[in-house]
């Protein structure tokens, strides 16, 4: 069943002057990322309530995220979703790659959701409640309630890929990490196979990327998107005695937009092996999960400006599925 609730804020003396999309991330208390509460502008979920002849209940006058807001001026946010669940502390077992006194990297396997959302099922952990049970053993964040979702996230990765993910121990360095992340200075890098080969060894693919008009769940490429790039490099080809062609290729995402790389891949015509949303090949049916990996972060360290070079080992279930390639 949904629950629909109206959240209505107005700005304060010394918030005057700050983007709509700022002033509203700080007014919900950091329980959702920038990129949602910026997506909920631009899908017209935010109202002005300055205007008296407005009807601010349909929400069919679309803001500017980049909008500014002065005192006094006030202004709503529909949340239309399913009711989801409070956290749970769950010994998850997490792998550690990486850990300093401000953050660490957890190796995220494939399958697993990172935090509880509409369609999330009630007895399905994820990886936030995951991290509940890790900083509760660690005596971080102690302040944290169960309905909180961050818990020192700062970037995401979809529930069927598998990579590293940075996690901040306090408020301080998270929100440092995720203006790197913003800047587009920290540099990630992914290993994939694909079905076919790109145009080319190594090239660019700078496309926009919104959201599917009717399958809400799914990204494609539309004129008027947010511009994406991806570039890509082929590390081998691979044919198979049946005439099928699958390629090993690193990409590097300039941008974060959500499935970028996939969606990037699919509109070429080589989607990502095993992709539940944007590749349906009856062939896929081996059980590996998809082949996408985030397998190397670097950047310089907030604080202490140091060089950070994160990098796992490449999955066994890519050499399994390259082995398998004899069969298909």
């Amino acid at each position: 069943m949904k629950d629909k609730r109206d959240l209505s804020f107005q700005v304060e003396a010394n918030q005057d002057g700050q983007r709509l999309d700022n002033w509203l991330f700080t007014c919900l208390e950091n329980k959702f990322s920038r990129n949602q509460v910026q997506n909920w502008i631009k899908e017209g979920f935010v109202s002005s309530l300055n205007n008296p002849n407005s009807n601010a209940s349909s929400f069919s006058s679309k803001i500017a995220k980049k909008h500014i807001v002065r005192t006094g001026e006030s202004y709503q946010l529909r949340m239309l979703r399913t009711e989801t669940r409070s956290l749970k502390a769950v010994d998850l077992k997490l792998v550690i790659i990486y850990e300093d006194d401000y953050f660490i990297a957890i190796h995220k396997p494939p399958c697993l959701t990172v935090h509880p959302g509409p369609n999330q099922q009630m007895s399905e952990a994820t990886l936030t409640d995951g991290l509940l049970h890790l900083w509760r053993e660690k005596g971080l964040w102690s302040d944290a309630k169960s309905d909180d979702l961050r818990l020192g996230l700062v970037h995401r990765l979809d529930r069927d890929t598998e990579g590293i993910l940075l996690v901040a121990k306090n408020l301080i360095i998270q929100e440092k990490l995720m203006q790197l992340f913003t800047k587009q200075e920290i540099k990630k890098e992914y290993l994939a196979w694909v079905w076919g080969s790109l145009s080319s060894g190594d090239g660019e693919i700078e496309l926009p990327i919104a959201r599917h008009p009717t399958h809400r769940v799914k990204m494609q490429v539309k004129a008027g998107g947010r511009l994406a790039t991806t570039y890509y490099k082929i590390e081998r080809v691979r044919n198979t005695p049946r005439g099928r062609k699958f390629s090993l290729v690193t990409l590097f995402p300039k941008t974060g937009r959500t499935h970028q790389i996939r969606v990037h891949l699919a509109h070429e015509k080589n989607p990502v092996v095993g992709d539940p949303l944007y590749s349906h090949n009856r062939l896929e049916k081996l059980n590996l999960g998809m082949m996408l990996f985030a397998r190397k972060l670097s950047f310089f360290h907030p604080l202490s400006q140091k060089k950070i070079e994160i990098e796992i080992k490449i999955p066994a279930r890519f050499t399994e599925f390259e082995s398998k390639l004899e069969n298909i």
